[in-house]
């Protein structure tokens, strides 16, 4: 069977897909699987370190751009349109998948006016503008939490939670080494990206955690743009830190940590969850329609991670809550426990079953 993924390049897209694309191979050695995506982001990376073969094509978003901005984006999704139709037709893929971003707008139509059977994964509670289209002639939809059920056909969506690759379901709890005073490890990161303002803040609560004369680390995903400013910051403040623009071993990074802050992105949840990790997430303010406080809502109305948001946020604040979790070991594995009810193990598998059924594949 042959299989082509779209998804954008951000590591919340690329990630659910790349979960698929394994559970696939695993259950048919003989499938052949080809990902388009896009130059923009750290795609490129991200699958040529993961060895998956792969295109780019051109694509740009329309949403809350000025005029020339979304002229230059028309041109590219024009551009994009031409090589979505000579990738699908190269290809000749028995089935399309579809994990987020504009791009998957242009490939999916094509692939439908073709009629190749075509399936679209929603990550987020609240779908985006893309998926809310595409929900309407796709052959089959898979959602990650239950709320989102309603804003598609309900005859073609199944709820199958978000796929993790199986790394993060392997890593287990550090309470035993908190116990016996390992240092405490503080994760912060923003996305593939990074996050200024997660940056800063970190930075300002770094000097009021060190006035604790607790003994920690901290391991910071900054995103290039930081990336040198932060390293710098910290060196001068003496802490403990190691600073890298992106972790490509998330799950090993994630296996060290204590306390998570971090973004409130669908797949960020799912590897909380997945992982067993106490957070204190911080939701993107301009997301589209809010979602990552939608997100990040549905895990802190269970006390399944702590939620912050950006225009109450404060150095102070996160020093506060971080050295709580310092003091409280115990907190932790609570909260990490709540966390792991989200995680749905068989996501992966699930969807793969799906693709099958959508090939002919028995």
């Amino acid at each position: 069977m042959k299989i082509l993924i779209v998804a954008g390049g951000t590591g919340g897209h690329l990630y659910p897909a790349i979960a698929i694309a394994r559970e696939l191979l695993d259950r048919d050695w003989g499938t052949k699987i080809l990902f388009l995506t896009t130059k923009r982001g750290c795609g490129v990376d991200i699958l040529t370190r993961e060895e998956f073969e792969f295109k780019t094509i051109a694509g740009g978003g329309l949403k809350r751009k000025s005029l020339p901005e979304m002229a230059a984006s028309i041109v590219k999704l024009a551009v994009g349109s031409i090589q979505s139709l000579w990738n699908v037709m190269l290809f000749s893929p028995d089935v399309v998948i579809g994990t987020g971003a504009y791009i998957t707008g242009s490939v999916l139509a094509v692939a439908k006016l073709l009629r190749v059977p075509c399936l679209i994964h929603e990550q987020n509670a609240l779908p985006g503008v893309t998926n809310k289209i595409l929900g309407k002639f796709v052959d089959k939809i898979a959602v990650t939490f239950p709320e989102t059920v309603d804003n598609f056909p309900k005859q073609r969506v199944e709820i199958t939670g978000n796929p993790v690759r199986k790394e993060f379901f392997g890593i287990k709890t550090k309470l035993k080494e908190v116990e016996q005073s390992s240092l405490f490890t503080v994760l912060v990161f923003g996305g593939s990206q990074g996050a200024h303002a997660i940056n800063e803040a970190m930075l300002e609560a770094t000097p009021l955690l060190l006035k604790t004369g607790k003994d920690f680390r901290i391991l910071h995903q900054t995103g290039e743009a930081d990336h040198l400013w932060v390293e710098e910051a910290y060196r001068e403040m003496d802490a403990n830190a190691e600073v890298r623009p992106f972790i490509f071993d998330m799950f090993d990074a994630f296996r060290l940590a204590d306390i998570i802050v971090c973004r409130a992105g669908a797949m960020t949840l799912s590897e909380l969850a997945a992982a067993e990790k106490a957070a204190l997430l911080i939701p993107l303010p301009s997301a589209a329609d809010n979602h990552q406080e939608v997100n990040a809502r549905s895990l802190e109305k269970e006390k399944a991670a702590e939620v912050i948001l950006q225009n109450e946020f404060l150095g102070k604040n996160l020093a506060e809550k971080i050295q709580y979790y310092m003091e409280n070991p115990l907190a932790l594995l609570v909260v990490g426990k709540e966390a792991k009810k989200f995680a749905k193990f068989d996501a992966a598998s699930r969807i793969a079953m799906m693709v099958e059924e959508l090939g002919g594949k028995k």
